[in-house]
């Protein structure tokens, strides 16, 4: 890593073309973290299948430049209102709702394979319908527990892929997060997160952003202890890495948690 600068300036050193092309332009498109993305593809495909996780309102927080959160959720929910704390990844999503940009249509393929044809849609239909149902992309800071205005739409779902432990410095301002998470929804509504275990940064670019080193056992906790029952837990262990594979991140375990409020 000793090529890498470390950042923490989202709006000048997060390159959002950079990261989608490494990280989600194709499905196995980035050998250095392994079967990372279709792991996260096939949990979100599985949470959602069943047809049990659904709502009216889905709330993406930390959505980052990319859609490939929510393409499972779709067909479940009326509307959807993504966010991120960087105006860079807010333009970039901007962009892809106004049809100014075409990206993730290989990681909407694999999952509408994964649907074996349920809905009857191609990709075009799909990304459609996502556009259709995005009804605000808003601004979040998640070290400031009350920056979503979400007005009167209270979310029945809320999903949010490796954002938490990027926005926390510690344990304890994770737990935060997670009971301001909490405090978002009403008893019985539905919160899936994409995580990463042990990590402490992640490359983007020339430049290296932290991420907060937490085990299993504390992301657990924490979510147990501020007011949700963990319904799923799955983990994905990447391969051992190459030196050169070694600087896009050094996370030891990824998981997807489906757990509800209570």
């Amino acid at each position: 890593m000793a090529n890498l600068i470390p950042s923490s300036d989202y709006s000048n050193d997060f390159d959002a073309n950079w990261f989608v092309g490494a990280y989600y332009s194709e499905v196995d498109g980035c050998q250095e973290v392994g079967q990372f993305l279709p792991f996260i593809l096939t949990a979100l495909h599985d949470i959602f299948k069943s047809g049990n996780v659904r709502g009216n309102t889905l709330l993406d927080i930390g959505t980052g430049p990319t859609i490939h959160s929510v393409i499972s959720a779709c067909p479940y929910v009326q509307k959807i209102i993504l966010s991120d704390y960087s105006q860079v990844n807010i333009d970039a999503l901007q962009q892809w709702k106004d049809n100014k940009v075409q990206t993730g249509s290989a990681l909407c393929k694999f999952i509408l394979d994964l649907e074996g044809g349920k809905f009857h849609q191609t990709v075009h239909e799909r990304f459609a319908e996502i556009r259709n149902k995005v009804s605000a992309i808003l601004p979040v800071d998640l070290t400031k527990c009350s920056s979503i205005h979400l007005g009167n739409d209270y979310p029945d779902i809320i999903v949010s892929s490796l954002c938490f432990e990027v926005a926390c410095k510690d344990v304890h301002e994770y737990n935060k997060v997670v009971q301001y998470v909490g405090s978002l929804m009403a008893h019985g509504c539905h919160l899936v997160v994409v995580g990463v275990l042990e990590e402490t940064f992640y490359r983007v670019g020339k430049f290296s952003f932290h991420c907060l080193k937490i085990t299993e056992s504390e992301v657990k906790t924490a979510y147990t202890t501020n007011g949700f029952e963990i319904k799923t837990w799955k983990e994905y262990i990447p391969p051992p890495r190459t030196a050169e594979e070694a600087e896009f991140s050094d996370f030891q375990k990824a998981f997807v948690m489906h757990a509800v409020k209570v």
